[in-house]
């Protein structure tokens, strides 16, 4: 491993960019490895950023939505935000106890909509139920973003994953639609007494 820090400052991108991804490959995650990531975020190669992404998406720390909070807002750091979203997607960590992680309330919308539209894309492990208490936990702009996500795949594939998310994201929305109604209700009588 310390050859691995002592080459993360090579004057080769190439080793750089090794070294980023031999460290996400290790598989942990403590404060030396994902610093040193995070510092390779900022190196002046793409390749090497991209990298260390990807490999900071792998080990998914806890803090990982707030390392990526960066890369949102330039278009030069497509490539970097795309390696990100892959390492989380193949991350052995997306698993439904960690998805607040990624869609908590202190996470920034746009990121929300990338993780989303990808987790929808690929095949991943999340199941009917998160995508469905997904979708319902969002703010209005994302929960329409998400609904076209899904009804594009549910259109390009017609299986029964899709069509049974649909359902699912339907039925739940018109039971919270009711609770609502009836707690106006409650409100209303209330004030009329």
């Amino acid at each position: 491993i310390d050859n691995l820090y002592s080459n993360t400052n090579d004057q080769d991108w190439r080793i750089r960019a090794l070294c980023a991804q031999q460290l996400g490959e290790i598989g942990d995650t403590s404060h030396i490895i994902i610093d040193t990531l995070v510092q390779l975020l900022h190196d002046t190669h793409q390749s090497v950023r991209a990298r260390a992404a990807y490999s900071i998406g792998i080990l998914f720390p806890s803090n990982v939505s707030q390392i990526f909070k960066s890369l949102l807002h330039k278009s030069e750091f497509q490539l970097i935000r795309n390696s990100a979203i892959q390492g989380i997607l193949n991350s052995k960590k997306l698993i439904t106890n960690n998805l607040q992680i990624l869609f908590g309330n202190g996470v920034n919308t746009e990121m929300k909509l990338y993780l989303l539209s990808a987790i929808i894309i690929k095949d991943s492990s999340v199941t009917v139920k998160d995508l469905a208490a997904l979708s319902l936990n969002q703010e209005i702009s994302i929960k329409k973003e998400l609904y076209s996500l899904i009804q594009k795949e549910y259109e390009i594939k017609k299986d029964v994953f899709w069509a049974t998310v649909i359902e699912d994201i339907i039925s739940k929305e018109k039971e919270i639609n009711m609770l609502a109604i009836f707690k106006f209700e409650k409100i209303i009588k209330k004030k009329k007494k």
